[in-house]
């Protein structure tokens, strides 16, 4: 990581990677970049988001399939 950001390697060492701070930093980087924690909500949306995907992506399957069936037969 310290090669990524061209930064000395100890700067590591000395660095404390506690929970607190941890948490607050993510917290700070959430507000400079407008978004939130997912709440239970969003996990609900994207759940039907998905399967609505994937159900559209069978019968868009199935019905690729039965037009190659069809010029087969």
């Amino acid at each position: 990581m310290a090669k990524s950001l061209c930064i000395p390697s100890p700067v590591f060492k000395v660095y404390s990677f506690s929970d607190r701070l941890l948490k607050s930093q993510r917290a700070e980087i959430r507000s400079f970049l407008g978004v939130r924690l997912l709440t239970n909500q969003d996990a609900k949306k994207a759940q039907g988001w998905l399967s609505q995907q994937a159900l559209s992506d069978q019968s868009e399957t199935y019905l690729n399939l039965a037009g190659k069936a069809n010029k087969i037969f």
